[in-house]
C-alpha cells in the first residue's frame, strides 16, 4: 500500500478534526500531518476535508477514506491475531 502513512494521518485527522490532535496521538509533528493530507487530496484528486475555524470537518471522500482505514486496520489486526494462533503464542 503506497500512501499507508498518508491514509492512516488522514483518517486520524477525520477521528479528531483537528490536525493538532491527530499529530498528538500518532506521535507526528503538525506541518507532517498537514502534509500527508495535501498529499493525499493529490493522489485522489479530492478535497478530503472542509477546513474552518474550529478543524476539519471530512467530506464524502473523507468519509469514504475513513472507512476504508478502520477496514484494513480491523483486516490486519485479524491477520496479526491468526499468526500468533498459528505460531502457537
Amino acid at each position: 500500500m503506497d500512501k499507508w502513512n498518508e491514509i492512516r494521518t488522514a483518517a486520524q485527522v477525520a477521528r479528531t478534526g483537528t490536525i493538532s490532535a491527530a499529530a498528538d496521538a500518532l506521535g507526528l509533528h503538525r506541518a507532517t500531518v498537514t502534509r500527508h493530507v495535501d498529499t493525499l487530496e493529490a493522489v485522489l484528486g479530492g478535497k478530503l476535508f472542509l477546513r474552518h475555524a474550529r478543524g476539519f470537518t471530512p467530506t464524502a471522500l473523507g468519509l469514504d477514506l475513513l472507512r476504508v482505514a478502520d477496514a484494513t486496520d480491523d483486516q490486519f489486526g485479524q491477520l496479526q491475531r491468526r499468526a500468533t494462533q498459528q505460531s502457537g503464542g
